[in-house]
């Protein structure tokens, strides 16, 4: 005969945290929101892994999903997710601007799964004034250089 089987005061059946009612709810269901998320978000999601794996392999298919994810993140802005998609947009525009100056960098994939991570986690909160910012890359001597021309520094 097994332990738990032994009494009906064991831990095995008092549930996951060793009291309380069995059977009873727990609490609300793993993954529920108190509001879905957007099916835009989804779906530049899906573009973004699907161009990032494509990039990864060296295929043609990579640019032509994350245009498909860039057409993905025009939403108005009365949108309720409107600065997560604007926070995704940043990330493909630094993205293309990596590429650009160095596209055998493997660094600029970071961009890509940063990317599809936001939009995988809305409710995350975004940062304020993300469509400002610019890829910041931070020197060995504590300054910082900005957009293109960081990336031509390191090269």
């Amino acid at each position: 005969m097994l332990p738990c089987a032994t009494s009906v005061e064991n831990d095995c059946t008092r549930g996951p945290c060793g009291g309380g009612v069995p059977g009873a709810p727990a609490g609300p269901a793993i993954g529920e929101r108190e509001r879905a998320p957007h099916l835009l978000l989804d779906r530049v999601a899906e573009y973004v892994l699907l161009g990032a794996i494509a990039t990864m392999r060296g295929t043609e298919g990579g640019p032509e999903m994350l245009a498909l994810a860039r057409m993905a993140c025009d939403v108005p802005d009365g949108v309720d997710d409107a600065p997560v998609f604007e926070a995704l947009r940043t990330l493909l525009d630094a993205y293309d601007e990596v590429t650009a100056a160095d596209p055998e960098n493997r660094r600029r994939l970071t961009f890509l799964i940063l990317a599809a991570s936001v939009a995988r986690t809305p409710d995350v909160p975004v940062p304020a004034g993300t469509a400002e910012r610019k890829y910041v890359r931070g020197q060995t001597d504590g300054s910082a250089s900005v957009g293109k021309d960081a990336v031509r520094e390191r090269a």
